[in-house]
């Protein structure tokens, strides 16, 4: 009876422990010896573990490996980085692109604002250049009608004076004011600001020939006989003064102004010329009468005042404006320095001026005229943008005398603001994008901590503990089966708690099979056990018969 049940215990041990040799891929020979006490806790030795010859695989470890937390550190990183990069260049494309927008919006509002401004100042100097000119082409129409009239007599200057001081009432201070006789005789008046804010007129005489009736002429013949020409200053009243003064003589006929109106009875506008050796240019309003054509009235715009008027528009800080005539003479302009050319007798041209602005537009324009003389062919507005600056071209046309206006200014005096914001929007997205560098920073590394620490504990552990005894296990050391509390122990993990109790039961079943293998080895030595499993003269297949009867009978 015990023979039967030791049989089938070592029958079933026997298979156990061959399909664990079929399992594991390894073979015992038949010399193990072991080693154990009444608590198993003490380790199995003296193993010999071989290759298993049955699986034909030869079990070679890797000669490089690299541990669990490596891997999960690259995964964790990998994942982190994703998680945190992401956001980042997505918050910060959309920093870039609002600060783009809001720059790119404002300098598009300032453009358009600009051109509407330069526009509008444009129209406004034109406004002013036609109300000057339209002023002196109605005092000398009206001067030519009273004379043609037969009411005011060229030699009474007593009645001529009163004409011009009611002028000056009617129509307010008044320019340079000419009439030439082709005897050579010239009277000039000229009105001059006080002050206190009141206009005196300034007389000048040229007389080739005594005038038959003259009250505020001075009585000394001789001095008018020498042709000398007289001052006779009259203030705002009309009430004559007794001040004379002498000056060089004036040579009437020959002036640019008297040679053009003599040959017209139309009204006229010169071309711009220089007024004296003191800088003064400008252009005159001429018109003749009588019948032949013996007497010229002119009125003169001098530049100066034309540049005045015009600076009362500059709007901007480094805003420039131009005037100037078809042929491209500068008549007017913010620019302070001299308009006539080194010469003394020509007119500077846009591009040869040296106010750098004005000479950039001058030769822009001239680029766009391509080789055309009329500067105001380019048509009646129009709008240009070069690098740096604006400005605006449009043509105001009068008589016989177009004028081009040219207004603009650099950009930086409409967007200069702008750049200031996208620098100061540009200093503080670099700002924090350092900030959220450390930022991202500091939490990819808190992330990939608590990842590994959670992986350390809840995987990492676990595994090592398996790998561990079961390291053991296969030098048949069984010595962790002792430890209760490390049995017990099991994962939160549910997958890995069901591996951890398998894999135990495993174990343990290993270690039970190897006890019984134990028991018979040593019950044959006794002689206790008549089944032999290493008996040495025993042909194969006798021992292959003895396992069929024993298997037949207790199987």
């Amino acid at each position: 009876m015990f023979y039967d049940k030791t049989a089938s215990k070592a029958v079933k041990a026997f298979r156990a422990l061959e399909n664990f040799k079929l399992f594991f891929g390894f073979s015992m020979n038949n010399s193990v010896s072991f080693t154990h006490n009444n608590d198993f806790s003490k380790s199995i030795s003296a193993a010999s573990v071989t290759p298993s010859e049955e699986s034909g695989v030869k079990i070679v470890r890797r000669s490089k490996t690299i541990p669990m937390s490596c891997v999960v550190f690259l995964q964790t990183f990998i994942v982190a980085l994703l998680v945190v990069s992401a956001p980042l260049f997505v918050s910060l494309k959309s920093m870039y692109d609002s600060n783009n927008l809001s720059v790119n919006s404002g300098k598009q509002v300032a453009s358009t604002l600009a051109t509407q401004i330069q526009k509008d100042q444009s129209n406004i100097v034109q406004m002013q250049i036609n109300t000057l000119l339209s002023k002196n082409e109605f005092l000398t129409n009206d001067f030519s009608r009273v004379v043609n009239l037969n009411k005011l007599q060229l030699t009474d200057l007593d009645i001529l004076y009163q004409y011009f001081w009611r002028m000056q009432v009617d129509s307010g201070p008044l320019p340079f004011v000419y009439v030439g006789f082709s005897n050579g005789n010239f009277i000039g008046i000229r009105a001059d600001i006080n002050a206190d804010g009141t206009a005196s007129y300034m007389l000048q005489i040229r007389l080739a020939v005594r005038p038959a009736t003259c009250t505020i002429c001075p009585s000394a013949a001789i001095m008018i006989d020498t042709n000398t020409r007289y001052h006779f200053s009259i203030d705002q009243n009309g009430v004559p003064s007794t001040s004379l003064n002498s000056s060089k003589l004036y040579d009437t006929v020959s002036r640019p102004w008297f040679v053009q109106g003599v040959t017209t009875p139309n009204l006229e506008w010169t071309k711009p010329y220089p007024f004296s050796t003191k800088g003064d240019v400008g252009f005159t309003a001429v018109k003749g009468f009588n019948n032949p054509i013996d007497t010229v009235f002119a009125l003169d715009i001098r530049f100066q005042t034309l540049s005045q008027q015009i600076q009362n528009f500059q709007k901007t800080t480094n805003a420039f404006i131009y005037s100037m005539t078809s042929d491209g003479e500068v008549v007017g302009a913010t620019y302070s320095g001299s308009l006539v050319d080194t010469d003394g007798k020509t007119l500077r041209k846009p591009n040869s001026v040296d106010d750098p602005n004005i000479k950039k537009s001058g030769e822009h324009l001239l680029t766009t005229l391509n080789g055309n003389p009329d500067w105001s062919s380019l048509g009646d507005f129009r709008t240009f943008t070069l690098d740096d600056i604006f400005f605006q071209y449009s043509v105001l046309k009068s008589k016989n005398l177009n004028f081009v206006v040219v207004n603009g200014a650099p950009k930086t005096d409409y967007v200069g603001d702008i750049d200031n914001v996208q620098k100061l929007l540009s200093d503080t997205l670099r700002n924090n994008f350092l900030i959220i560098i450390g930022v991202a920073v500091s939490v990819f590394i808190v992330i990939v901590t608590i990842s590994l620490f959670i992986i350390n504990i809840f995987v990492i552990n676990p595994l090592k503990e398996i790998s561990l005894i079961m390291d053991q296990a296969t030098r048949f050391d069984f010595s962790a089966l002792k430890d209760r509390d490390a049995i017990n122990k099991r994962s939160i993990v549910k997958e890995f708690e069901s591996l951890q109790s398998s894999f135990f039961i495993m174990i343990k079943n290993f270690a039970q099979s190897l006890k019984n293998n134990k028991a018979l080895q040593t019950r044959k030595t006794n002689g206790t056990n008549s089944l032999s499993y290493t008996q040495q003269n025993t042909s194969v297949n006798e021992k292959k018969d003895e396992m069929k009867m024993v298997n037949s009978r207790y199987g």
